[in-house]
């Protein structure tokens, strides 16, 4: 069993730093290996792959854990955030083992994709290949509200992509203020409902 996350935007981890994590929280150390870009070396961006890495591998009792790095493209995919060439690189993992579970943190406004929706067609048709692989793809609803990152004066509830799409699980967050308290859902997690995918059966009132 094999686990995975999927970075964009020259992401960059370093397993540095999940050794120090790992050390810290007395957890066990997992390998990590990368499929696809990880860097360049001097990236700006290395909270939310390292983040992304240390909390996977902390809950899943330090299972070996692939690093999908979107190789740099440029197309016509928002910020070039290409999610169907990501499921592409699951799928070629070297050895042809893909992993059994994808964790994605990185998504957009649905906005983002207005005329555009056959880039969430094309996305759509490579979840559904992951899931007939059964793999299972969880994504962060988002971390701006329900109105994306104009939450404070939307008036229509506006879900992220890839959290809309029909063949991913959506995960909203959860915080706690201290080691003691409660843990307890976070208010500024994403939601809505998609304009353009109908919501599966298993979700309608029977």
């Amino acid at each position: 069993f094999t686990s995975s996350v999927a970075e964009f935007d020259q992401s960059l981890f370093k397993q540095s730093d999940i050794k120090t994590f790992t050390s810290f929280y007395n957890l066990t150390e997992a390998t990590v290996y990368v499929n696809g870009a990880n860097g360049p070396k001097d990236s700006f961006m290395t909270t939310e792959g390292t983040m992304d890495v240390e909390y996977i591998t902390a809950v899943s009792g330090g299972i070996p854990t692939w690093w999908i790095g979107q190789n740099q493209t440029t197309n016509s995919d928002p910020y070039n955030i290409d999610f169907s060439e990501m499921c592409d690189e699951v799928l070629s993992i070297p050895g042809g083992v893909p992993p059994n579970v994808v964790s994605i943190s990185w998504g957009m406004a649905t906005m983002e994709y207005i005329g555009k929706r056959e880039i969430q067609d094309s996305d759509n048709r490579a979840f559904r290949k992951l899931g007939l692989r059964g793999i299972s793809v969880f994504v962060a609803s988002g971390d701006s509200g329900v109105g994306s990152r104009e939450y404070s004066q939307c008036n229509k509830f506006m879900p992220n992509w890839p959290a809309s799409s029909p063949y991913v699980t959506s995960v909203g967050a959860t915080y706690a203020n201290n080691m003691g308290s409660e843990e307890i859902s976070a208010c500024f997690s994403g939601g809505g409902f998609s304009d353009n995918f109908p919501a599966p059966s298993y979700q309608s009132k029977h």
